[in-house]
């Protein structure tokens, strides 16, 4: 185990990656109350590094690496290098890691490329198995704050068949 620094970048940004950095690229940041396109070179870093281990390859190989940890993480962020196979791996990951949280998404690529940049560099994805709660995870429904009403019919329990507003709300 060791301490990583999260860091996001915008695709026009090459960062230099350290040993010690976990992120992706990112389409777009906000900073602060500023809004950098992802034309923008920008890099966004979180100011305290988190204890845990990095496993980075195929979807395969960081399943089977899952099941060697030597400690229960407190969340795992999951970052993927490509949109194919999220489903897939989320699905097996709950089975293998029963009630420990994942997080994450698809790292964002410009028109031209084929795959999203990752820190440390995965054929499939790179995973933040993070040893200790030593921060707080808030989520917020922005519908709650904005009065508005959504339709919503799900296709799968990750898709969405229809998502619309609603007339009166």
């Amino acid at each position: 185990m060791k301490d990583y620094q999260i860091s996001l970048w915008n695709e026009a940004c090459s960062p230099t990656k350290g040993p010690d950095i976990f992120g992706c690229s990112v389409h777009g940041l906000s900073l602060g109350r500023k809004w950098y396109d992802p034309e923008v070179c920008s890099i966004a870093s979180w100011g305290n590094k988190l204890t845990g281990q990095v496993i980075s390859g195929t979807c395969q190989s960081v399943l089977n690496s899952l099941k060697g940890l030597p400690f229960t993480p407190a969340v795992c962020i999951a970052l993927f290098r490509h949109g194919s196979g999220v489903d897939s791996f989320l699905r097996l990951f709950s089975l293998t890691m029963l009630n420990i949280p994942v997080i994450g998404g698809v790292a964002s690529f410009l028109s031209g490329n084929s795959a999203g940049d990752l820190s440390p560099d995965g054929e499939d994805l790179t995973l933040f198995a993070v040893n200790n709660a030593n921060f707080e995870i808030n989520t917020l429904n922005i519908y709650d704050h904005t009065g508005i009403s959504v339709e919503v019919k799900r296709k799968t329990d990750r898709e969405f068949e229809l998502l619309k507003i609603l007339p009166d709300g």
